[in-house]
């Protein structure tokens, strides 16, 4: 999507463990997976939803992530934290 903008943007996934992923061993791995983080943001017009979840079944196991340290990044100005829980 180089180039492309859309009012509203979804991205799931972000715990830590699975991004930034459990396979980062450096600080090279850490600033990749960031400009990723950065390049996945950069097309939202209006609305940027970050998503996460509380539990996650992953190869079979039910884990509990925290949220991706990218979040935090955001400025606080910029970002509004809803909780969902069933």
């Amino acid at each position: 999507s180089k180039g492309l903008e859309f009012p509203i943007v979804f991205l799931t996934g972000w715990e830590e463990v699975i991004f930034p992923s459990v396979h980062c061993t450096g600080d090279f791995d850490y600033q990749e997976e960031r400009r990723l983080a950065y390049v996945a943001m950069t097309p939202a017009q209006e609305h940027l939803l970050i998503c996460t979840s509380k539990y996650r079944n992953i190869y079979g196991k039910v884990q509990q992530n925290k949220a991706s340290r990218f979040i935090e990044e955001i400025a606080p100005e910029s970002r509004e934290i809803i909780k969902l829980y069933h």
